[in-house]
């Protein structure tokens, strides 16, 4: 698994089939090319 994901959050998690996959993708997250977005429905 390439991240967890936030307390209390949902959604998608990123699953690396390779090792050279998982760690193209743990150093985009780690040097911020990846932005999270969060969406709040209240009512």
């Amino acid at each position: 698994m390439v991240h967890r994901l936030d307390k209390d959050t949902s959604g998608l998690i990123m699953i690396a089939k390779s090792d050279i996959m998982m760690n193209y993708l743990a150093d985009t997250i780690k040097n911020r090319e990846i932005d999270k977005y969060y969406l709040a429905i209240v009512n």
